[in-house]
């Protein structure tokens, strides 16, 4: 019986120093084929492709969240590297605007594209404001029958 992924270790601090290894080589390289050699298993004969994939399924969990780590620390990183060039007076105007507006683009103030104003007439907007006056008129009748009994002109009528 095979066990899940998401069953198994989950922490890459308490795996064995080989399959932290394993691990590291997959995120570094991208191939666990190349990551198992280099971790010290045994590629010799037939098997070892076989062991290798056994291998990635079991740690593709960890694998994956190594990956994360890695993606998250480096976009740290970059985000470091753009606000030297942002502020770096001996660069260019036109790079360092770059960098300011690929800085503010990461922070989620990207311009948007192609802004276009929405043009309506006055017809329009008399036709839509018609329409739920209409649907707000209709609520109001509905509302007033309660329970089966219709509220007209202050007098009550079953």
């Amino acid at each position: 019986m095979s066990v899940a992924p998401e069953k198994l270790v989950k922490k890459y601090e308490f795996l064995p120093k080989k399959q932290q290894t394993f691990v590291d080589g997959c995120v570094k390289h991208g191939d666990h084929y190349k990551a198992y050699a280099d971790a010290g298993y045994s590629v010799a004969g037939r098997q070892w492709k076989v062991n290798a994939r056994t291998l990635f399924k079991e740690l593709r969990v960890v694998i994956t969240k190594r990956i994360n780590q890695k993606i998250g620390t480096n976009a740290i990183l970059a985000l470091d590297v753009i606000q030297e060039i942002m502020q770096d007076t001996d660069q260019p105007g036109a790079t360092r605007l770059k960098a300011a507006q690929d800085y503010l683009d990461r922070a989620g103030h990207k311009p948007l594209d192609d802004v276009k104003p929405l043009q309506v007439s006055a017809k329009q907007v008399n036709d839509e404001i018609e329409r739920l006056l209409g649907s707000l008129q209709k609520g109001l009748d509905e509302a007033k029958l309660i329970e089966g009994t219709v509220l007209e002109s202050n007098s009550v009528r079953h």
